[in-house]
């Protein structure tokens, strides 16, 4: 079992435990999610907002557990609206963004739908509450990506800001992967040294990509990439037997363990001066590869984004002079 199947059992097993003591007609919401991810983080979700109605008095039960069917029968639009209000302005609870407003309000709206189709509840109380009220006005992220000097700067910084031979050479070779292929940080940190197929004439990885537990995506790396991971590879062994240790993970910390997440931000943050976060690099690949290319059915492929609207929206641009050009010879 790789690191993020045994990840996602870890997740699943824990919240199997959370959710003994919640009703059943709640807990059975979460049967329709395959990620352990989503259901953990869309769980967190409606028990804030369970856990706000209490509160408020709105739900007149003292914990989570005591909720019964006809409690939900009582909520109301406007007390949703109320909450969702609460998390724009951050009176009472963590403030949040628009986007992250709207998320949870998806959520909302298919776990009242949920309890709509089963007959829990008479109407699904969310569609009543108005679209434009928690829309964002920003109509399409701007994609971050960094200049090439940006990129060049960060480089050198690894090369030259650390006395760590293994975290120098690691470093780089988690730096180079990322630019010779990428792919996302978690994915990344996912990686097993059995993931590698360097010695192939097209060198690739085997990954578990987003959302995904048992398909994996076969990803071409750059030659770049293969030789600082080949110069990666004589140093992790190097430090696996002076360390005594054996472990299955491709990147591992000083700490003699696969690295983390914090790992990687501290990584980006430190040698970059807070210019670069590893998935403006990602970006940073699919713009260069689209520049070389002029084939967004190509980036998209390499990325594995969701559709090919979402890789055009990122990295086909059109300025205001080409588009005025096109329309003269009309």
């Amino acid at each position: 079992m790789c690191y993020k199947q045994e990840n996602h059992r870890k997740i699943s097993m824990n919240l199997e435990e959370k959710m003994q003591s919640v009703p059943a007609f709640i807990s059975d919401f979460f049967i329709r999610y395959k990620s352990a991810a989503t259901k953990n983080c869309n769980w967190g979700y409606i028990r804030d907002l369970l856990q706000w109605l209490i509160d408020k008095e709105y739900i007149r039960k003292e914990n989570i557990c005591d909720i019964k069917v006809e409690d939900m029968n009582l909520i109301t639009s406007n007390q949703i609206i109320k909450y969702l209000n609460d998390l724009k302005s951050g009176i009472g609870v963590r403030k949040n963004s628009l986007d992250s407003i709207c998320t949870k309000k998806n959520v909302f709206s298919a776990f009242w739908n949920y309890m709509f189709l089963n007959k829990f509840v008479d109407d699904n109380i969310i569609r009543h509450i108005p679209g434009h009220l928690y829309k964002s006005e920003i109509t399409q992220k701007e994609v971050k990506v960094p200049t090439d000097e940006q990129v060049k700067k960060f480089i050198n910084r690894l090369n030259d800001g650390n006395n760590n031979e293994f975290n120098i050479i690691r470093n780089l070779a988690i730096v180079k992967l990322i630019m010779g292929s990428g792919i996302r940080s978690e994915e990344l940190i996912n990686l097993d040294v059995v993931d590698l197929h360097l010695n192939e004439e097209n060198p690739y990885i085997m990954i578990l990509g987003k959302g995904k537990i048992e398909q994996y995506d076969k990803v071409f790396i750059s030659q770049e990439a293969k030789t600082y991971l080949e110069d990666y590879l004589k140093c992790r062994e190097i430090f696996l037997k002076e360390n005594n240790i054996s472990d299955h993970a491709l990147f591992l910390s000083n700490e003699k363990r696969r690295i983390s997440k914090a790992v990687m931000t501290n990584l980006f943050d430190r040698y970059s001066g807070g210019e670069i976060y590893p998935h403006m690099l990602r970006h940073w690949v699919g713009t260069k590869l689209y520049e070389k290319t002029n084939d967004i059915v190509l980036v998209q492929k390499q990325l594995r984004h969701s559709s090919l609207e979402t890789a055009a929206k990122y990295y086909v641009h059109m300025s205001d002079e080409k588009i005025a050009d096109a329309m003269a010879v009309l």
